[in-house]
């Protein structure tokens, strides 16, 4: 896929294309990422490709463990799996929502179903992944949703500037 440089084109330079610019992620070093999950060897694996990418990994195996991690405040996104040995990925899929409704949340399961899904996207996940995870397309989504995450808190932000100084009242 290339682009065209469209007033390089218009004055008849045969070099008007040219690549897209690469895409910039959300400096990864702050965001961290909290792994729900019960089977030992995914969450590791989980940890690992997350962690290579230069995210903060903390871990839980199930939802009151989650959830300590969610009151603590040192979440950014998180990524549960919806069978746990205790509760399960709607409740973290709650506590999370609970904490900040903004924060992106990520359900997986290996017993998914077209109604848990759904279920999963009305209570607000950002996403419903089916077991086994590709790590490639895992590592999408979670700078996808960081992003996406990165722009909204952006936007409130300059909007509340802009606010102040054009004299309008604080946003609450």
């Amino acid at each position: 896929w290339r682009e065209i440089d469209v007033a390089a084109w218009r004055r008849g330079v045969r070099s008007a294309w040219r690549k897209p610019p690469a895409v910039t992620l959300l400096p990864v070093t702050a965001a961290r990422i909290l792994i729900v999950e019960d089977k030992d060897s995914l969450r590791t694996m989980l940890h690992h490709a997350l962690e290579r990418r230069g995210y903060g990994v903390l871990e839980a195996r199930d939802q009151p463990e989650a959830a300590k991690f969610l009151q603590q405040g040192q979440v950014d996104l998180v990524l549960s799996d919806l069978r746990l040995p205790e509760g399960n990925g709607f409740g973290v899929l709650r506590a999370a929502k609970e904490y900040d409704s903004d924060i992106p949340v990520i359900v997986m399961t290996a017993y998914g179903s077209i109604e848990d899904a759904v279920a999963a996207m009305t209570e607000g996940a950002l996403d419903f992944l089916a077991k086994p995870v590709d790590p490639d397309h895992l590592l999408l989504l979670v700078s996808r949703a960081l992003e996406q995450r990165r722009i909204v808190a952006e936007t409130l932000l300059l909007t509340e500037e802009l606010a102040v100084r054009r004299g309008a009242p604080p946003l609450v």
